[in-house]
């Protein structure tokens, strides 16, 4: 009798923290990178205020494609006292209409609450 209750506390306690790993995974991989004020600013926030301001900058903002914050080709770096450098690339139409990468190096500054300041954009050629 104890041993059956044993193995169903054990199944028990096994999905939940099965359950909170994937939650935990799929939060990483398809959450926004959160707006409490105590994760306003880190890596991943940087690089999703960076995307806004590339996308202030294209021909053609709708159709703007970046890739994901783990895609090999993103890098963001912590430069300290809140800034980052964030270099990665947009997919985008330039202003014939076709569709061109363009890589890009960003650095942003967490200023306060929701708002950060763009330092410097520049884009390759």
């Amino acid at each position: 009798m104890k041993n059956s209750a044993f193995k169903t506390f054990i199944i028990i306690v096994s999905l939940i923290v099965g359950l909170i790993i994937i939650g935990k995974l799929v939060n990483s991989i398809f959450g926004s990178p959160g707006i409490s004020e105590n994760n306003n600013y880190n890596p991943k926030y940087a690089y999703w205020m960076s995307k806004q301001f590339v996308e202030n900058n294209l021909k053609s903002p709708s159709t703007a494609d970046f890739p994901s914050y783990n895609d090999p080709k993103v890098s963001v770096a912590i430069l300290g006292d809140k800034e980052y450098r964030v270099n990665a690339y947009v997919d985008a139409q330039n202003a014939f209409g076709a569709m061109i990468r363009t890589t890009y190096h960003c650095v942003v500054k967490y200023k306060y609450g929701d708002t950060w300041e763009l330092i410097s954009l520049t884009f390759d050629d």
